[in-house]
């Protein structure tokens, strides 16, 4: 097994795990939500996790794409970020948005009364930030799309991170794989956002991780671009493995490309030094299963199978 693990030149903080009884906001900082899908998560997680649930002030609003203005939705995720009496903050869903935002939040409440921040797709974009500041997060499950078929299994795989008791992430062998052990953190999430970020402080750093990617509801073009993007950057000779989670929704123009979203990934992966895992359960189908950055997990692949196991 290699060992990457590294030990970050900043202070780390690794939220407390959540217990019965914890509060957890939810909040909109991207796109506008379907009000009723997320009340009905609102009253599963209440029973099940036996947790209190709140809302931001404008979780509901509608802004054109948006939740709410730039201005209300920052004003909603700071004011969870500072209130000490909330433990997590779980984002009701992805969409756009996140980034136009981020620049302006103030961390230091999540220094001094450290919570999970949850949530995938464009939220990327926050896990990562918040990364590179030494704050850890979760990818994983968003109230939004928890009415949709096996959700329910996306759902208590976050609440076994959520609270302490993390069951592995596994998924059948893939011919596209490459078999391997290594133990490190996992970063990325989604492909876009971390290609919108290339340039800026908000990419994270990469260097001896575990690199996640997942997309949904691209072109096969674009995902071609956007690998070829992230290699000519550097990125692929920097990590330690990657996983491939749900590539999902692909459009191909009149002219087909004339291969799969895993075939054109898996051809730009040749300078990575490392396992590589296809077809893991994360990203936008069900079941979305969760992990967490700046904690070390091991990534094994074998003939059979490719597990994430959190340690």
């Amino acid at each position: 097994m290699y060992f990457h693990f590294k030990v970050l030149n900043m202070k780390t903080v690794i939220p407390p795990f959540l217990k019965e009884g914890d509060t957890i906001a939810i909040v909109a900082p991207a796109k506008f939500v379907d009000e009723q899908s997320v009340r009905n998560a609102i009253k599963k997680v209440e029973v099940l996790w036996k947790v209190n649930v709140v809302t931001g002030a404008y979780t509901f609003d509608k802004y054109y794409r948006y939740s709410s203005s730039d201005i209300n939705r920052l004003n909603d995720l700071q004011h969870m970020i500072d209130d000490d009496r909330v433990k997590a903050i779980w984002m009701a869903r992805g969409g756009y948005g996140s980034n136009r935002i981020m620049d302006k939040l103030d961390y230091r409440g999540l220094f001094e009364h450290p919570k999970w921040l949850v949530g995938f797709s464009d939220i990327t974009a926050l896990i990562c930030d918040m990364e590179n500041r030494g704050l850890a997060a979760i990818h994983g499950a968003m109230p939004a799309f928890l009415d949709r078929q096996n959700a329910n299994q996306s759902l208590a795989h976050l609440k076994s991170l959520l609270f302490g008791l993390p069951e592995p992430i596994v998924a059948s062998a893939n011919r596209l794989n490459r078999t391997g052990e290594v133990m490190t953190s996992l970063t990325g999430g989604n492909l876009s956002i971390l290609c919108s970020m290339l340039g800026t402080a908000s990419f994270p750093d990469v260097s001896g991780k575990i690199l996640v990617l997942e997309e949904v509801d691209e072109y096969l073009y674009r995902i071609d671009r956007m690998m070829v993007q992230l290699k000519r950057a550097g990125v692929f000779k920097k990590i330690a493995g990657v996983v491939i989670g749900y590539i999902s929704d692909m459009n191909d123009n009149d002219d087909p490309f004339g291969k799969t979203a895993y075939e054109i990934i898996s051809e730009h992966l040749d300078e990575v030094q490392g396992p590589i895992a296809f077809g893991m359960p994360i990203g936008h189908c069900e079941p979305n299963y969760s992990y967490c950055t700046l904690k070390p997990y091991i990534l094994s692949v074998d003939i059979k199978i490719s597990k994430l196991k959190f340690l």
